[in-house]
């Protein structure tokens, strides 16, 4: 998507966050139930997926025995400044 976006020097990179480095507290708003609510009821997610998500959630609030790891996938270029006809036809010799 960078690419075609015209952007140059594209990186990807992955990072792992784990509730055993930095505990629960900060996952708790990522598996809250209500943030996937406007997914159900649009259809984009089933009432199986839904009511999955919602046992997650809960679990998550109140088993000792709860953990969580999250993958976050970041990419980044440089998108060049890019001339507009009347600067590129006075750059042209």
């Amino acid at each position: 998507m960078l690419g075609a976006a015209s952007y140059v020097d594209i990186d990807i990179d992955a990072t792992l966050q784990h509730s055993d480095l930095l505990g629960l507290e900060g996952f708790r708003e990522q598996f809250d139930v209500q943030r996937f609510r406007r997914l159900y009821e649009k259809g984009i997610l089933d009432s199986e997926e839904y009511e999955q998500l919602h046992r997650i959630s809960e679990e998550l609030q109140t088993s000792q025995e709860s953990y969580a790891m999250m993958n976050f996938i970041m990419g980044c270029g440089t998108k060049p400044i890019m001339a507009s006809n009347s600067q590129q036809d006075n750059l042209q010799c």
